[in-house]
């Protein structure tokens, strides 16, 4: 038996973690240089599998090979939570499927499946282990330099096709394959997890503050209203709960330096484009993107109106779609009682945050705020975008936390193999 007293994971594993969460930033611009014209690439197959795969070795780990794994009672109740949410949404899709298949879409039950347990539970229970600073550490910084290169990328590969004549993305900086919603979260955490390290690595500030530079940029460019919304209410509440001039003077000079080199970016390479008119239009009756989701907030409410109790069906009936607001889709799919379990899940998970951040001698948190910021940054995305099924960074986020604890040597394993 070998117990493990600096760090409770393998760089393995986390780096498993780590690609699995945000390796698709870096992927998607890699198969649209290597398979431009072709719907489907080897790339992006040989990423599912890496990620499926993984998820299933590390899960017969964790059954056969982990002897103890230390989970805290907030974090075993948040777990608890976690289960019973998904239990409540498979009900919920198993009585679609069954009694109300006419009212879905073609592929919806297939999609749900194939994403939803697939790429979504199934890796999340991979991810299931305990962590402590030292991993959360150097989880944090793998997925700063793949989230770097993976914006970095994408925005290199947008504009050369610009350049070059290519470009079909339309409004929005984007690829073909990562749309610019995807690009502007990535972009946005890319910048969160730079401004958390920036207070563990003091030595790194300069290098740090460029990745937030970088981050914002690829927020902006992407035109990602979600993402831009989200990222600023984090940094608001970052600034009211740690009023100090260092983060004022910073985001007084950053922000608005960040905009001017984007306007002016995106009016050198796509100069057709009002980058300002844009923004001013979104949400207005010339967006057409957002009427549409107005139409399928209104349709998410008036089903959950209709059966408050327990919901009326998973997806929008107008639609046959997410209605791309997910408490909304809690309360249409499942209804009150779908949205408790999500509430107490959230509140538990926040509780087990406070506790960390109380619990560890680092300056304003550590890795815990890194922790916090992300997951006030998913959960405020997901009223912008995405279903609640399919929401792989929350999710993850979640379990992490969940098994994240200040104990060192919490791991025991038979014997070290991955």
């Amino acid at each position: 038996m070998k117990i493990q007293y600096a760090a409770n994971n393998s760089n393995l594993f986390l780096f498993y973690v780590s690609f699995s969460l945000f390796g698709y930033c870096v992927i998607a611009p890699l198969a649209e240089l290597i398979s431009p014209n072709s719907e489907t690439s080897l790339v992006t197959i040989l990423y599912r599998v890496f990620v499926l795969g993984g998820a299933m070795l590390f899960i017969f780990q964790l059954f056969f090979l982990l002897k103890k794994m230390y989970v805290e009672t907030l974090g075993m109740c948040a777990l608890l939570l976690v289960l019973l949410f998904w239990f409540i949404y498979t009900c919920r899709l198993f009585y679609d499927a069954t009694f109300q298949a006419n009212l879905l879409g073609e592929d919806t039950i297939i999609s749900y499946i194939t994403v939803g347990y697939g790429f979504v539970f199934i890796p999340m229970l991979a991810v299931a282990r305990s962590y402590n600073e030292a991993d959360l550490k150097r989880l944090f910084i793998m997925s700063l330099y793949i989230l770097l290169l993976g914006v970095l990328l994408n925005l290199s590969v947008s504009a050369f096709q610009i350049l070059s004549g290519s470009w079909q993305g339309g409004q929005r900086l984007s690829t073909e394959r990562l749309n610019p919603i995807s690009l502007g979260r990535y972009s946005a955490v890319l910048f969160l997890l730079a401004f958390g390290l920036i207070q563990i690595y003091n030595k790194k500030k300069i290098l740090l503050i460029i990745v937030m530079f970088i981050g914002l940029i690829g927020v902006l460019l992407s035109g990602s209203r979600g993402a831009l919304v989200s990222l600023l209410s984090v940094l608001i509440i970052i600034l009211l709960a740690n009023v100090s001039l260092k983060k004022i003077m910073l985001f007084s000079i950053l922000l608005p330096l960040c905009v001017g080199i984007g306007i002016f970016l995106m009016s050198v390479l796509v100069p057709d484009i009002d980058v300002i008119s844009n923004y001013l239009a979104m949400g207005g009756k010339s967006d057409q993107s957002a009427q549409i989701r107005y139409q399928l907030y209104h349709g998410a409410l008036e089903q959950f109106y209709n059966k408050p109790i327990l919901g009326d069906l998973i997806v929008e009936r107008e639609y046959k779609f997410y209605p791309h607001n997910q408490v909304l889709e809690i309360l249409m799919a499942t209804g009150v009682t779908g949205m408790l379990v999500f509430v107490s899940l959230n509140l538990f998970v926040l509780g087990k945050l406070n506790m960390l951040k109380n619990c560890t001698i680092s300056k304003r948190g550590g890795v815990y705020g890194i922790l916090t910021y992300c997951l006030i940054f998913y959960v405020l995305g997901g009223m912008f975008s995405g279903t609640i099924f399919g929401a792989l960074e929350y999710w993850y986020f979640v379990i992490i936390i969940c098994f994240s604890t200040t104990k060192y040597g919490s791991v025991s394993i038979h014997r070290r193999i991955f």
